[in-house]
């Protein structure tokens, strides 16, 4: 029996781990005193009440472990127990998350002057310290606390310390000062949705707001840094509607200077409530972002100093865990989705901000350059401002409402192109403004519904659009164009074209407000919305392949001296087609002159489509009520410097002579029929 019985209690100890014990030893818990003790069968028992005991032998089968770190500390050890194993079933009390393994060694904790961290460390009552054995694993931070504290921040610190890898459980766990993890470790949790850390309380702000930051990733120098994923932080906000009442925390994750960080690898990262979700400022080249849901007040992602790629997977910006009076503060028009400076090479997956812009600021000259592949800009305060440096993207999405007072994309600096766009707005300004810089757009569908406003306008630097289609209402009278150039801004519009042909509606396509070298229409199918363009000298190239008709101030007959000529009651019909810089035109005029002291050559008309660059030849269709010798001639030139068509007479035994007072006569109705072909450049 004895023999069997001793069997049973090696193989116990075997199975616990208690290898270190010899066959006549075995571990008791003194339940009055709340101790474990060694037994020994040959002596007397060190513990009073132990329980079951042989009572001939002095055999005690022990519990597998300790409830606590109490008790774990409390063990009565000696010499004899290095390397003895025992488990600790909690930190504070049985299944609280701090369960572990724990180790004897006779020296004493390296740690706290001795005093170990009371969770890879434990020091023990009678000397020595208990180093803990997580398996290699990743290492849960309540083995450093358990799970009744009401701060967590100093456990999740020390855990992250001395462990490589370190899990935040699933739960809320409040912590009020920042959190390090250093370089070449990992933080994860279960999910970004179930492992929180939390960010103030109901009681107010206890956060230290001189940190900077709520989660530090990396070790100055030492790269790679942390690599943190699947773990939300959540800030406690007042529900209010006024901005200058929510409290301004540091940054949910700062990486400053930090090279190397992965951001939400995996599962991803959720933040919200935040003021600012991440500081990614200083050279934080090569570092990684995943999926990042990020709900910030102020400022999502800020990237400035940047000299590696940085590469951003996906993120969102969007009011998360707000309520209904934060999100008004949250949409107020001066919230920053993404803030990027320099970066050596910025590659963005999906970007997706709602209500909050993406600025690329001056010091985004110094990048190599930007590229995204799908930026979506949803809401009324979403927008787009290109102020330097190198971008592109290759999908570009935005809707607006007709409340919205900010462009969609603006470019006053630097050289963005895009490859596909897809507007929807109804805004009070521009969906597209270039005041400097160059935006090279590709393609697209642009509907614009703001009749009073240019869906596009370029007031300087370079504008050039192509294979674009326009959306529009086609049965309202348009009081702007759809594209709009100014002074001094370049437009090239090319191959593109409005979907909605006009019905009742009136307006313009295109409206050139100046005339200037490298303005470039070409290729355009306006379906009846007309062109505004500066009929001057011509220094761009309009090739618009677009007729326009002709009225009555198009015919303006008079002569060199026109005296007391009244022309009376004039009609006038026709059309003048512009292609490039040629011009034709057909017109025909009728008019009712009276006078008495007009003299000198007569011409007409002064209102034709465009001035030409010198004198052009015409031709003098069917006329009437005209007198002339018979067998002459009539043909006819226009002067560069009135735009008049001068008929000339041509006899056969004469020379070329203007008509006169004897050919038009006052009191007749003469009618003119003129075409002509010519050049404006």
């Amino acid at each position: 029996m004895k023999t069997r019985l001793l069997a049973a209690v090696l193989a116990v100890f075997a199975l616990l781990g208690l290898a270190g014990f010899v066959a006549n030893q075995v571990v008791g818990f003194d339940n009055s005193a709340g101790a474990i003790c060694v037994y020994d069968k040959a002596s007397t028992p060190s513990c009073a009440a132990m329980g079951m005991i042989d009572s001939v032998n002095h055999w005690y089968i022990a519990k597998t472990g300790v409830d606590n770190n109490t008790q774990l500390a409390a063990i009565a050890v000696s010499s004899t127990w290095s390397g003895f194993a025992v488990e600790r079933k909690g930190f504070a009390t049985v299944g609280d998350g701090g369960r572990a393994t724990y180790i004897y060694a006779t020296s004493a904790c390296s740690m706290n002057a001795g005093a170990g961290d009371g969770g890879s460390q434990v020091a023990a009552t009678a000397g020595g310290c208990w180093l803990a054995s997580f398996g290699g694993g990743p290492v849960d931070h309540r083995a450093f606390c358990g799970s009744a504290k009401s701060d967590y921040t100093a456990c999740i610190n020390a855990a992250l310390a001395t462990e490589p890898d370190v899990l935040l459980s699933p739960g809320q766990w409040h912590v009020t000062d920042k959190v390090t993890c250093p370089s070449g470790k990992k933080f994860h949790g279960n999910g970004k949705y179930t492992s929180i850390l939390q960010v103030g309380n109901a009681g107010g702000n206890d956060f230290n707001m001189v940190a900077t930051g709520v989660v530090h990733l990396g070790t100055p120098s030492v790269q790679p840094g942390c690599d943190f994923d699947a773990i939300g932080i959540t800030f406690v906000q007042p529900d209010t509607t006024v901005r200058a009442n929510l409290i301004p925390y540091p940054p949910a994750i700062e990486v400053i200077d930090q090279p190397e960080t992965t951001i939400g690898v995996g599962d991803g990262v959720r933040i919200a409530a935040a003021w600012q979700c991440i500081d990614l400022t200083g050279n934080s080249g090569r570092s990684v972002l995943g999926r990042i849901e990020c709900g910030a007040f102020a400022k999502g992602l800020e990237i400035d100093g940047s000299l590696g790629f940085v590469h951003v997977v996906s993120f969102a910006e969007s009011p998360y865990g707000m309520t209904v009076n934060q999100i008004a503060v949250y949409g107020d028009g001066t919230n920053i989705g993404i803030e990027q400076g320099r970066c050596d090479g910025c590659n963005y997956g999906l970007v997706s901000l709602f209500e909050t812009s993406f600025n690329a600021t001056a010091n985004n000259v110094r990048s190599a350059g930007t590229n995204i592949a799908n930026l979506q800009l949803d809401a009324n305060e979403a927008n787009l401002n290109w102020t330097a440096g190198l971008g592109q993207i290759v999908n570009l999405y935005s809707s607006k409402g007709n409340t919205s007072v900010h462009n969609a994309l603006a470019v006053s600096g630097g050289n963005l192109s895009i490859s596909q766009v897809r507007f929807a707005s109804s805004s009070t300004v521009p969906d597209i403004l270039v005041s400097g810089g160059t935006l090279n757009l590709q393609g697209g569908i642009h509907a614009d519904f703001a009749n009073g406003t240019p869906a596009v306008s370029v007031t300087g630097g370079l504008l050039k659009l192509a294979n674009m289609v326009y959306q529009v209402n086609s049965n309202v009278a348009r009081t702007a164009p759809i594209v709009k150039q100014a002074t001094p801004g370049i437009l090239d519009l090319s191959n593109s074209i409005v979907l909605t042909a006009m019905g009742t509606g009136s307006g313009n396509f295109v409206d050139i407000g100046n005339d200037v070298p490298g303005n470039r229409l070409s290729g355009l199918n306006g379906r009846g919305w007309g062109y505004n363009l500066p009929f001057v000298t011509s220094n761009g190239f309009y090739d618009i392949e677009t007729s326009f008709a002709l009225s009555n101030s198009s015919c303006a007959p008079t002569f060199a001296t026109p005296g007391d000529f009244s022309a009376g009651t004039v009609t006038a019909s026709g059309e003048y087609f512009r292609k490039g810089n040629t011009v034709q035109f057909n017109l025909s005029c009728t008019f009712h002159p009276t006078f008495t002291t007009a003299a000198g050559a007569f011409s007409m008309p002064t209102g034709l489509p465009t001035p030409l660059d010198a004198n052009t030849a015409v031709s003098l269709g069917a006329f009437s009520n005209v007198s002339y010798l018979a067998g002459n001639l009539i043909t006819a030139e226009i002067q560069s410097t009135n735009a008049a068509v001068v008929p000339r007479l041509l006899a056969s035994n004469a020379a070329l002579r203007n008509l006169g007072t004897s050919n038009v006569r006052s009191g007749s109705a003469p009618v003119f029929r003129v075409s002509g072909s010519y050049r404006v450049k």
